[in-house]
C-alpha cells in the first residue's frame, strides 16, 4: 500500500491515509464502497470483453475456413459460443 499519498480532510488540512481512516470514518467507508463498486464493474466488463474477443476469434476462423478451406469448419463451442 502506498502511504506516501497526501489526502486533505474537510478543512483542507493534509493527512495520511491512516489519519483519514481514523478521523474521517464516513469518508473511508465511502471510498471502500466506491472501490468495491468499481471492482464489480470491472469484472462485468472483463466478462463481456472476453465474450467479444472469443466471438471475434470465431468469426476470424470462420472467415479463414470459408475463404481458404484449409482446415475444418471451426466449432463455435470451442470459442464459448453456445448454439
Amino acid at each position: 500500500m502506498n502511504t506516501a499519498k497526501v489526502y486533505h480532510n474537510g478543512r483542507g488540512e493534509e493527512r495520511t491515509i491512516h489519519q483519514m481512516v481514523r478521523d474521517e470514518p464516513y469518508w473511508a467507508a465511502e471510498r471502500i464502497q466506491a472501490g468495491e463498486t468499481a471492482i464489480e464493474a470491472l469484472k462485468e466488463y472483463q466478462k463481456y470483453n472476453r465474450i467479444r474477443n472469443d466471438l471475434e476469434a470465431y468469426y476470424y476462423e470462420l472467415g479463414e475456413w470459408a475463404l481458404n478451406r484449409v482446415s475444418k469448419k471451426p466449432n463455435p463451442e470451442n470459442y464459448g459460443i453456445e448454439q
